[in-house]
């Protein structure tokens, strides 16, 4: 008889259980990128994302192009971390910077401060500053590494845009203010402690101009042309707050100044900034005794032309006495008459003086 024996077949069930990747932490820069001009500093934030795990340490190595930016400072105030392993230094040489931070007690959070480093621009570039290497350490006990990404920053760097004297005169246009929405921020409340009244002209070509910032202030954008409704086009985010401007050229010149805030781009400022570095047009004293050389009170003619801020008054000295300021409404039609003079030769010094305080000199010599 034949043996039947049941072969007892298990089949396995084999489940396949998706692995969940935990997950991963981030450094980043904060403003990721902007707008900036040459000569300009500005801040930015290496910051750590921790995706809601504890964790007691970063390290990481940033690099950027030395040609296209400097450090002037790395800060590690309100940082998240308060033990060093690598204190951060930068080289403007090698272009790179390195740092190390621990901290005692856990951090969780998506926006933790590592450092702050403030660039200077340098010149005109796309800069771009990246991370080379980095690590986020878990509060594990293991010191196990779970950074998953490094995201870089890149920012617009640019010389001032001025723009240049238009030849000929260029067709009106009629200017349409740009609509402020509600709660955008007011026209800015400017200063200048060296152009500080703006229907004055100044001999100084390099203005400053400085501002505060509302507390609720993101961003700040400036021009300075020769328009007098021109749309601000520099960025400036975090906003500055002082503007220094080198070598204007002379002429009328108008600083443009705008705030945003979350509602929108406010009001804007223009205002106006008179220059003149030029003295008043070389002249010559005429002398006229009226036909009379033993005439005491003699005549002067010194007229002279400013072509831009114009003559405001003139001097006239003669040797020792004291200086006779001269407005220039008394001598428009006609010369000067002096007072009487002591017989025998005097020197005459005539200064014509402009409304920037630019000044010409001419002298002569007369015989009464």
């Amino acid at each position: 008889m034949e043996k039947i024996v049941p072969i007892l077949i298990i089949f396995g069930f084999f489940f396949i259980i998706p692995s969940v990747k935990a997950a991963s932490a981030s450094l980043y820069l904060s403003p990721p990128s902007g707008t900036y001009e040459v000569d300009s500093t500005f801040s930015i934030k290496v910051k750590v994302n921790s995706r809601g795990k504890p964790i007691n340490a970063v390290e990481g190595t940033l690099i950027f192009n030395p040609v296209e930016l400097n450090i002037t400072k790395i800060s590690k105030s309100n940082s998240i971390f308060s033990l060093w392993t690598t204190e951060p230094t930068f080289s403007n040489s090698t272009g790179d910077i390195v740092f190390g931070g621990g901290t005692p007690s856990n951090f969780i959070g998506t926006s933790g401060t590592v450092v702050t480093i403030t660039f200077k621009a340098k010149a005109s570039a796309s800069a771009h500053v990246s991370f080379s290497s980095g690590s986020v350490l878990a509060a594990d006990g293991k010191g196990t590494n779970i950074l998953g990404n490094m995201n870089n920053g890149i920012y617009t760097l640019k010389s001032e845009i001025i723009t240049p004297p238009t030849e000929g005169i260029p067709p009106e246009t009629e200017y349409v203010p740009p609509t402020t929405p509600v709660g955008a921020p007011v026209s800015p409340v400017i200063s200048s402690a060296t152009h500080c009244d703006p229907n004055q002209w100044y001999s100084n070509n390099d203005a400053e101009f400085s501002w505060k910032i509302p507390a609720d202030v993101t961003e700040v954008k400036l021009l300075i042309n020769e328009t007098s409704t021109t749309l601000p086009s520099i960025s400036y985010s975090p906003p500055i707050l002082e503007k220094k401007l080198k070598d204007l050229e002379d002429g009328i010149w108008y600083f443009h100044i705008r705030f945003r805030n979350e509602y929108g781009w406010g009001e804007i400022l223009h205002r106006k900034v008179l220059i003149d570095t030029k003295p008043p047009e070389a002249f010559e004293i005429k002398f006229d005794d009226e036909g009379d050389p033993t005439n005491p009170k003699p005549v002067l003619d010194f007229r002279t032309t400013d072509s831009l801020s114009g003559v405001e008054y003139y001097e006239v000295k003669v040797e020792e006495q004291e200086n006779i300021s001269i407005d220039i409404t008394a001598i428009i039609n006609k010369p000067y008459k002096m007072s009487p003079q002591t017989p025998g030769k005097h020197t005459i010094i005539v200064k014509a003086v402009d409304k920037a305080g630019n000044s010409t000199i001419a002298t002569t010599e007369i015989m009464v």
